[in-house]
């Protein structure tokens, strides 16, 4: 583990012909970045420090707050890509951390699969500044473990480029101190490109877990079958229902049902738009608290059931080879039996497994929505294209129109118009859409 502004610094070859490291110095250590956080140019006292990292440990935040004492903090931790819940996991993790009020920690939502890790110390004035990039997380692993380089940027430029990129970031993040306020304040946000930027994308997952195999190689041997239009039916759509070995009798025996019920209504918590149910900032709660916990754990052990069933095939078993033996005696061409070669056997054999593989995936990750019947993800950011920005603002304002003395719409409609008895409509958008035209 290393930083230095240049790479021949650190490296060096002894009397054997190996490349070494030439000194501790060159070591990556989080003392030694405390220290370049600490003061910019090595003498003067920096006043704002920002960190972007895309994993992180509790201990290594702790120790790095501790260190820069007296010193305005930020930290932006990447939501990773993953669901609501997660990203509410990841928060409460980070809460744990103990900071007074000039030490601030973000997740970045509008981003999930931010990966950039950045170390930044600018002193009081913005004038100077200390700037690392690499590939070093602010972990154990990061800065103890692994083999990571952070990197000096010298350039002028290049620092104030990556400062307003660390803004940007800020913008699109959560506050997690700002997280448990689940109410809409009038101070919250200042527009409504804002407002609906910090809000959620609501929709429901396919309520079906998916067990026909209908794998590249069956599609090549589709290609090469006449349709029967006598019977309606299209080779092109040929496949292997898993569902059917697993419950038959003459296999398995398990009995399964792939299709799960709908969960709660979300309307009454959203606004309906062309882009999906748009949920506002801090709601997610109430969403979720709209589940029934007994009718939540009657679908997840049907989804339980579906994976042990899936996970009872041995694609290599002799009831299996019966089973895929039987389906390829039912592929025709025409009246005339098509014949499946023993090459081509082996490799739809092959992709099933695969496919198994990551249907059991699918299931584990995507459980608790399909359990719910609805999946919480950050919105997209479409502002820049006028004609999304325009049709999700006609759509998001239509809705709100028709429901505007009931639930979630009553509240937009407070939030942007106090007193909105005496206002009508018209108004209300066209302030709204003046500011984000």
């Amino acid at each position: 583990m290393f930083y230095n502004t240049k790479f021949e610094h650190f490296l060096e070859e002894n009397e054997d012909g190996e490349v070494q490291r030439k000194n501790e110095e060159s070591f990556l250590s989080l003392s030694l970045l405390c220290d370049k956080m600490k003061n910019v140019h090595g003498k003067v006292k920096s006043h704002n420090i920002y960190i972007v990292s895309c994993y992180y440990s509790i201990n290594s935040i702790q120790t790095l707050l501790d260190s820069l004492d007296g010193r305005k903090v930020h930290i932006i931790i990447s939501a990773l890509g993953h669901s609501q819940e997660k990203i509410e996991e990841i928060i409460k993790d980070l809460k744990k951390i103990e900071k007074n009020r000039n030490k601030k920690i973000y997740v970045c939502s509008k981003f999930p699969l931010l990966h950039s890790k950045i170390y930044y110390a600018e002193n009081e004035r913005a004038d100077g500044a200390n700037c690392l990039v690499g590939s070093a997380n602010l972990s154990e692993n990061g800065f103890s473990n692994n083999e990571e380089v952070l990197v000096d940027v010298e350039d002028v430029g290049a620092k104030q480029q990556i400062k307003s990129y660390i803004k940007k970031l800020i913008e699109q993040s959560i506050d997690i101190d700002r997280f448990t306020d689940f109410c809409v304040n009038d101070n919250s946000f200042s527009d409504f490109m804002s407002f609906i930027s910090a809000g959620y994308i609501v929709f429901r997952p396919n309520n079906q877990i998916q067990l026909n195999y209908s794998g590249e190689k069956l599609r090549e041997i589709a290609k090469e079958l006449k349709s029967d239009v006598e019977n309606g039916t299209r080779n092109s759509e040929l496949s292997i229902d898993l569902e059917k070995y697993i419950s038959s009798k003459e296999y398995l025996n398990f009995k399964i049902n792939t299709k799960i019920k709908s969960g709660a209504r979300i309307k009454d918590h959203c606004i309906e738009t062309c882009f999906g149910y748009w949920l506002p900032y801090g709601k997610h709660h109430d969403i979720l608290n709209v589940c029934d916990d007994g009718e939540i754990k009657k679908k997840t052990d049907q989804i339980e059931n579906v994976k042990a069933g899936l996970m009872k095939i041995d694609v290599d078993s002799k009831p299996f080879q019966e089973f895929l033996e039987k389906f390829y005696a039912s592929i025709k061409n025409g009246e005339q039996p098509v014949y499946i070669s023993d090459t081509q056997k082996t490799e739809i054999a092959k992709d099933i497994k695969t496919f198994i593989t990551r249907q059991i995936k699918y299931i584990d990750n995507r459980k608790n929505s399909i359990a719910r019947g609805f999946l919480i993800t950050p919105i997209p950011y479409f502002w820049d294209d006028r004609c999304a920005a325009e049709e999700f603002y006609n759509s998001f304002w239509e809705n709100v129109d028709s429901r505007k003395y009931k639930g979630i719409a009553k509240k937009i409609w407070e939030y942007f118009e106090k007193d909105y008895q005496k206002k009508n409509w018209t108004t209300l958008k066209t302030k709204a859409n003046m500011e984000w035209e």
